[in-house]
């Protein structure tokens, strides 16, 4: 006797069409991933999702030049918020590849309270859900962001590589990006061994063995790292 078929159930949002008008809701976040930032500004917008990245891409762009023409990206990454309840640090980095996967595993995952909240209000699931991304800046001008030692290194040795004559100008490159990075984390270290005001960041909580019992302890970050041979700043991946 054949085994009976299983029927996989539809989600409550119904089936994910990549040629209909979705929504998008894109957030501009001032410093980096890493640091948590909050709020921003925040433009709304409709694509379809057979158009690719690079249309939503686009369109966030044109955004941010259009309102904040003296920001500076950290890139042009978009971060895709992969469910009602991801933590920031828990988005995901759009790409091509991954564009239509990461948007219809997010559409799947819809509640049917909402679908149920929207119907009462006369909307459909097209009208009433959002994907929600987030694009990085700096947090000041790029004309206030400072050139520390490591960012003129590379500065310095991108422009011995120009042709002769051409234009002088700062490089928008990842590496530029990472130098600049860096430099705001050694003025960091440098203010914090002046000051000492801001130390009850460094101070977290583990959890140790001992004697058989586990318990919570809090230890200095900086020194943990140090016993550990890191960096004593934090890293970034661009």
């Amino acid at each position: 006797m054949a085994p009976a078929s299983r029927t996989i159930a539809s989600p409550p949002s119904g089936q994910f069409n990549v040629d209909a008008d979705c929504q998008f809701k894109c957030t501009v976040r001032k410093g980096y991933m890493i640091e948590n930032p909050r709020g921003g500004a925040s433009v709304e917008f409709k694509t379809k999702i057979s158009e690719g990245l690079g249309v939503a891409k686009a369109k966030v762009l044109s955004f941010v030049q259009r309102t904040m023409d003296s920001a500076q990206l950290i890139s042009e990454d978009l971060y895709f918020k992969k469910s009602k309840g991801a933590s920031q640090s828990h988005y995901l980095k759009l790409t091509d590849d991954n564009f239509e996967d990461l948007t219809r595993s997010r559409w799947n995952l819809i509640s049917a309270r909402d679908v149920s909240s929207w119907s009462t209000e006369g909307k459909s699931v097209l009208e009433g859900f959002q994907f929600e991304v987030f694009i990085y800046v700096h947090r000041r001008p790029a004309e206030n962001i400072p050139a520390g030692p490591i960012t003129r290194q590379h500065v310095a040795i991108s422009r011995a590589r120009q042709t002769e004559g051409s234009e002088c100008t700062m490089p928008n490159d990842n590496v530029t990006r990472q130098a600049q990075f860096l430099n705001e984390q050694r003025e960091g270290l440098a203010r914090e061994g002046e000051g000492g005001d801001d130390e009850e960041r460094y101070r977290k909580k583990i959890r140790i063995e001992l004697n058989g019992t586990w318990v919570n302890v809090r230890v200095d970050v900086r020194s943990l790292r140090m016993a550990l041979g890191l960096l004593p700043h934090d890293q970034i991946s661009l």
